[in-house]
Formats: C-alpha cells, structure tokens, sequence
C-alpha cells in the first residue's frame, strides 16, 4: 500500500478585531478554544467556541475554527455547518471553502467538494494547497489523468511539497508509469532526505516490480527514520513472505501488530505466513483477529476457510469463502471449484457414515 497525504486544512489562529464588533469576553473564549484546538483538546475547545458564538453569532472565526475541530473528531456533518456559516459571514474566505470542500470529500459528495475548491481558487488562485486537495479529489474519483494535471500545478506553486510529489507518485505507480513514479519519489528524497515517506512509497514499488533487494533496502531506510511505522515492518514483512523467509515475515508482522493492535492486515498476514509452516492454531487466531478489527476483510475469511479446509472442517470452510465471496464477489472464480469440492468431501463423509472431523 502506498502512502499518500490526506487533505489539508487550515486553522485561523488570528482573533484581533475591532472593539466595536467583538467583546473582550468571546475574544477570550477564541483565544481559550485556539490554544485548546493546538494542543489537541478538540472536543473542549469546541465548547470554548461554541460560548464565543453564543456571545457573538455573528463571529465568523469562531465558526471557522470549530469547524476545524469537528474536522478533527471527523465529525464532518457539523463542521459543514460552521463552515457554511462562516462563509455566510464572510463569503470571500477561500479557507473555509478548502476546509468544508474536505467534508464534503469525506462525506463523498464530490461534486461539492470540487465546487468548493473552485470558489477557493477564485478567491486565491496561488494557493498550492487547494490543486493538493483537488489531486486528491480527483485520485479518489479515479480521474487520475486530472488528478496530476492538479499536482503539477500545485508542485509549480511549491516545488518542494513532499506531500504533492509523493502523491502524484502514487498516481503514477497506478497508471503504471513506474519512471515517472520513480522521478517524483526520487525529487522528494532529494530535497528532504529525511523524507521517510517517499522511502516508503519507492520501497512499495520496488516491491511490486520484483525489485526485492532495492525494496528491502529502502524499508530498512524507513524504519531507521521511523521505527514506529508499523506499515513498514508489514509491508517488509510481505516482501519475506514472497521470498519463503517465513521467520523473518513473521517478526516483522509482530512488531507491526506491537505498533498498532488494530493493524487488520498485519494480523492476517502473519496468519497466513504462520499458516505455510503448519501452525495452524496460531494462523486460525491470527484470522479471527484480523476479522473481529475490520468485519469486511475478505482476505482473511479467504485465509481462515483455507486453514479449515486443511484441517477437514469444510462446513467452516464453506462458511467462510461464501462470506469472503459476499464482501469481494472477485473471489468467486478462485472460491467457487473449492466450494464444490468440500461440499463434495462432505457428501463423501456422510456416505460413509463417517461425520467425524479429523483433527
């Protein structure tokens, strides 16, 4: 998997006004809610906010900024509110355009989110940020030829943005014009060569293109810069796993499951690395992990249903490629001939009157 940056938004910080608009009292609240929102009190900094508003409706940055903060507890519905607001105030702000058009994002309502990102730009048209955020907008619309048109605009505002030019990387690597990804990946490290992300992002398609000694070179160099990446050592972990280093796979998807106990993926990779060398009890909960943190992983109900078939228990077999055929229905050419043949073993088994499964 590839890193690329999210949006970005931007936080006014500024609250000095006239004394005739504003009052020292809910000046004082946008001040309270400012320093909450910095360090990362997001939800007590909404109540600063939301007493400035109460003083002062017409307070457009106290709207703007608890926008903010319901951005950063994701709740996006509430922020487009603030940010509407705000904009009712003051419409010329292409900041809150940016921001609610990044709700709308999240909430998949593109076509307003790219109307949001064009009134900013009518506001603001040198704003590198903006062509960021409709790069990304675009890359999630699979409209990946628009997407680097916007990139490269934003990379020629800031020829430096590390985030741009890894994430029209990534767009690259996803047309298949691995040179171009290189080049971008490449220019990152090169103004930033602390840029552990680009690293990470060369080491994926080095993998993808068979490049495995480059590929663990450059893991070894993301680690180095961040060894609490838990995406590196899962990822350095799937490149041991191509190579049949069981061991080493293994210990690296267990750091990565250290780093972060919610890692699904990892879970479920190092349940089918444990499942290649015969530890079956050990790859069967390292599936039903993987399952209890993300329901939808067809993976590793595909995997479990692989260890149970092995072990003879095809009901559970069964049970599980159906399931892994409901959540991605790709699965079905590969599951399907599988299906059949349990449900085959299992006629057989109660032909012969046999029903017991075989440990």
């Amino acid at each position: 998997m590839a890193a690329s940056k999210p949006f970005r938004f931007i936080v006014v910080i500024l609250f000095i006004f006239s004394a005739n608009l504003f009052s020292q009292e809910d000046l004082n609240y946008l001040q309270k809610g400012n320093q909450k929102l910095e360090s990362g009190n997001y939800k007590i900094a909404i109540k600063f906010y939301s007493s400035a508003i109460e003083i002062n409706p017409s307070f457009a940055e106290a709207y703007y900024n608890r926008g903010s903060a319901y951005i950063e507890i994701e709740d996006y519905d509430l922020a487009v509110k603030d940010f509407s607001k705000s904009i009712e105030i003051n419409s010329k702000d292409a900041n809150s355009y940016i921001n609610r058009g990044i709700c709308y994002f999240e909430l998949k309502k593109y076509d307003l989110a790219l109307a949001d990102y064009d009134f900013a730009l009518n506001y603001d048209p040198a704003d590198y940020v903006i062509y960021y955020n409709k790069g990304n907008l675009y890359d999630a619309m699979k409209k990946y030829d628009i997407a680097i048109e916007n990139y490269e605009i934003g990379i020629e505002l800031n020829p430096k943005d590390l985030d741009a030019l890894n994430n029209i990387g990534n767009v690259y690597r996803k047309l298949k014009q691995f040179d171009s990804a290189y080049y971008h990946y490449n220019t990152a490290i090169s103004y930033n060569p602390d840029e552990y992300e680009a690293y990470f992002n060369r080491a994926n398609l080095n993998k993808y293109l068979k490049k495995y000694s480059e590929a663990e070179s450059d893991y070894y160099k993301v680690i180095s810069l961040n060894p609490d990446f838990a995406a590196a050592f899962n990822n350095r972990g799937s490149l041991y796993l191509s190579r049949k280093e069981y061991d080493k796979a293994i210990k690296d998807f267990t750091e990565a499951v250290k780093l972060n106990d919610d890692y699904a993926f990892a879970y479920n990779n190092r349940g089918y690395a444990y499942s290649l060398i015969n530890e079956n009890d050990k790859a069967i909960k390292d599936f039903e992990k993987s399952i209890s943190i993300k329901p939808d992983n067809s993976s590793a109900y595909k995997n479990r249903g692989l260890m149970y078939f092995n072990l003879y228990k095809y009901t559970e077999a069964i049970k599980d490629w159906e399931s892994a055929i409901k959540l991605d229905y790709k699965l079905f050419r590969e599951l399907n001939p599988k299906i059949k043949d349990a449900n085959l073993k299992l006629e057989s088994a109660v032909g012969s009157g046999n029903t017991k499964k075989k440990k």
